[in-house]
């Protein structure tokens, strides 16, 4: 179909289409938060230091990281409080 995204075109080999599509996505999320004033800089730091902590905690047999104990979540909504946007 001609008018389907060009993203349901993709083929499995096409890593330049894949790539294309993954940034597309990523300008529009960024665009989002940048409409409503969100800097995501902070969020993306603390959301990564966060995933990290998890290095400890042990994989499960089907591969998924767990977390360690006294692990604790993004404070995203204290972040968004420090840019005003509660």
């Amino acid at each position: 179909d001609s008018d389907a995204p060009a993203w349901l075109h993709f083929k499995a080999d096409d890593i330049a289409g894949v790539a294309d599509g993954i940034v597309d996505c990523i300008v529009v999320l960024i665009g989002t938060a940048n409409a409503y004033g969100i800097d995501l800089q902070p969020l993306w730091d603390e959301v990564h230091r966060t995933n990290m902590a998890k290095e400890n905690g042990g994989i499960r047999e089907d591969g998924k990281v767990l977390k360690p104990v006294g692990w604790l979540p993004p404070d995203i909504k204290g972040l968004l409080e420090k840019q005003k946007m509660n």
